[in-house]
């Protein structure tokens, strides 16, 4: 049985959202989702699927495509474009962390966050967060770093793989009104 269960905070920091989400999670996978994006449930179990399948691997993070429509109709008449296909057979799967990480970093596209992951890169991010807030001197804006943040936190946990299915819908460069 799937159960998905969706949790709002608007007005919250990433840092707020994350801890949250943390601290109620009852499940081992977690999905933190955009606010321009519409995720679709069946593409959800299709990869929890794959990330239990390559769970042997130390597969700790998965997505799938994501699919965007035209931006000047409220409803689509065509697909625009297929966001990360070029990602569709991206695997980062190194036993050191630190190639993990210098892979994920070479990619331009911050879509780490947005994948489908084991709740123990949710607790890596927190305490990667929490660390660099404790060691500044000085406020640092979190929420600009999340997507960066995030990419480290699924490299020093394990590996990375797409999936080739459709998994979000989204509107380019505007948030659904």
């Amino acid at each position: 049985e799937n159960i998905f269960k969706y949790i709002h905070m608007p007005g919250s920091s990433i840092l707020e959202r994350t801890r949250k989400i943390e601290s109620v999670l009852n499940t081992k996978y977690f999905l933190i989702c955009a606010d321009d994006d519409f995720l679709l449930p069946g593409a959800i179990t299709k990869v929890i699927k794959k990330l239990k399948e390559n769970k042997k691997n130390n597969v700790v993070s998965a997505q799938g495509r994501y699919l965007v429509f035209d931006k000047n109709t409220l409803i689509p008449k065509r697909v625009s474009a297929h966001y990360y296909s070029t990602y569709d057979h991206l695997k980062i799967d190194d036993s050191s962390a630190l190639k993990r990480l210098l892979t994920i970093n070479s990619y331009p596209i911050f879509h780490y966050p947005y994948t489908i992951c084991q709740k123990e890169v949710l607790e890596n991010f927190n305490k990667i967060v929490l660390g660099i807030k404790e060691s500044m001197d000085f406020d640092i804006d979190i929420n600009v770093l999340y997507e960066p943040l995030m990419g480290i936190a699924v490299a020093v946990t394990g590996n990375y793989i797409a999936v080739n299915c459709a998994y979000c819908v989204r509107r380019p460069s505007k948030p659904w009104q």
